[in-house]
């Protein structure tokens, strides 16, 4: 159960089976803190009411665990993930305290937008695209769908996750989850899912990609070495044309052979000296070094 939003009691796990000598000055320490005889009177009166073993959580703790985050970690945005423990009460009480939320699942999203249902629609769409972020590592389909008229924020880490989501949540925003080493941790999170960091730039790059693919842009480049590249980097053959450089034929055209003459003679070169002349970027793709 979840204690009253007002309650003082420190979170943990107890079983308030049989009896206590109140004659006696008995006092248990738990995570730390005293409890002292009066608190396990009130403790003993909420076993008998709702059974044991009993889960008490003490909404003040939430208050100032969340706070002492902040404090020392002011530049980090804390995201609760709903899935350790979705009881509405606890997730109203940091919803106060201005945390943000990370939901694996379309009822998890909904318990925490009933905070939010009230605010006019720009404020609550900005809440859910700072607030929220949906971080299943397996999504699916249906409620990608559900979830897509929020347009909130879905994590990805991987090429076939950008497809999914663009196709069945298409207004949503993407957000990159990273792998990173959990070393002693008692749960190595970071071998169910995440991306490596040497793919963090490719992932990223192909997300802007599909997106800008997806909104119906054309590419045009003038060759098809370069049209080629760009599909190799991931955008769509059927999105990028060849369109040649074009040239103003009534300012670019061959020299009569006298003008030809005279225009090595100003640069100081003999009739037949051998001349190179490229009008392009001086890279590897051009040739130059074979020339040279």
């Amino acid at each position: 159960m979840t204690a009253p939003r007002h309650a003082v009691w420190k979170l943990f796990l107890v079983s308030l089976a049989g009896s206590c000598n109140a004659e006696a000055s008995l006092q248990l320490k738990i995570d730390r803190k005293v409890i002292t005889m009066d608190t396990l009177k009130v403790l003993q009166q909420l076993g008998k009411t709702h059974g044991t073993p009993l889960f008490v959580v003490d909404h003040n703790v939430l208050r100032r665990n969340y706070s002492a985050f902040k404090k020392y970690l002011p530049r980090v945005q804390a995201y609760y993930a709903v899935k350790a423990n979705p009881d509405p009460a606890i997730v109203q009480t940091l919803f106060e305290a201005g945390a943000s939320f990370d939901v694996a699942s379309m009822p998890e999203f909904n318990i925490v937008h009933e905070q939010i249902k009230h605010m006019p629609s720009k404020q609550r769409q900005d809440w859910i695209w700072d607030k929220i972020i949906y971080a299943n590592p397996v999504k699916e389909n249906d409620a990608l769908r559900e979830l897509d008229q929020y347009k909130a924020l879905v994590t990805y880490d991987n090429l076939e996750e950008i497809g999914k989501i663009r196709k069945y949540a298409p207004n949503s925003g993407l957000v990159l989850r990273l792998s990173v080493p959990n070393t002693g941790a008692m749960c190595e999170l970071s071998s169910k899912c995440g991306a490596a960091s040497g793919e963090a730039v490719d992932l990223i790059l192909a997300a802007d990609i599909k997106s800008y693919c997806d909104n119906g842009n054309l590419i045009a480049t003038p060759s098809n070495w370069s049209r080629d590249r760009i599909c190799n980097f991931g955008f769509r053959a059927e999105s990028v044309f060849v369109v040649p450089h074009g040239v103003d034929s009534n300012k670019f055209s061959p020299l009569s052979e006298s003008e030809r003459l005279a225009a090595r003679n100003a640069l100081g070169y003999k009739d037949d000296d051998v001349i190179f002349l490229n009008v392009g970027a001086p890279i590897w793709n051009k040739g130059m070094d074979l020339v040279i």
